[in-house]
This record gives structure tokens, sequence and C-alpha cells, in this order.
């Protein structure tokens, strides 16, 4: 996966990242949660609220200052 290999190895994301709960769902067996959270496409990055509710959303690849924008986005969104 392209995240796997350009982004998510970086000390830029990795600092970001700090500020969330990271969880990685395999498509192919996790069906429940994939339709729960309506997943469009692979990838598909969806940021929660505590309760479950989406609060933010990125669909497709993204470099590492574009995603980090998102999740600033994110958080902004509370």
């Amino acid at each position: 996966m392209q995240y796997t290999r350009e982004v998510f190895p970086t000390k830029e994301f990795k600092a970001k990242a700090a500020e969330f709960v990271l969880v990685k769902i395999d498509f192919d067996k996790d069906q429940e949660t994939v339709n729960q959270y309506k997943v469009e496409g692979i990838p598909d990055i969806q940021f929660l609220a505590a309760d479950g509710t989406v609060k933010h959303r990125v669909i497709g690849f993204l470099d590492t200052d574009s995603l980090i924008a998102e999740m600033e986005a994110a958080l902004a969104k509370g």
C-alpha cells in the first residue's frame, strides 16, 4: 500500500499521528465495519469522534503534507 511505503514512515506523519488513535481495517476480512462506515474506496481514511461519528474523511491517496493538512482539519473540527 502506498501510504505504508511513502507516508506512514515519515517523521512528519508520525509526529501528527501521535495526536490520534490509528486503526487499520482489513477491507476483505471486516465487512461489518466496512459497511458500518460506508467505505467507498481504498484508501478511505475517516476521522471519528469518540462516539464513532465521522468528523472528517479523505478518500484516495495524499502525499505526506496533504494528509497532515487533512489531519489538522479533522482536529479543527473538534
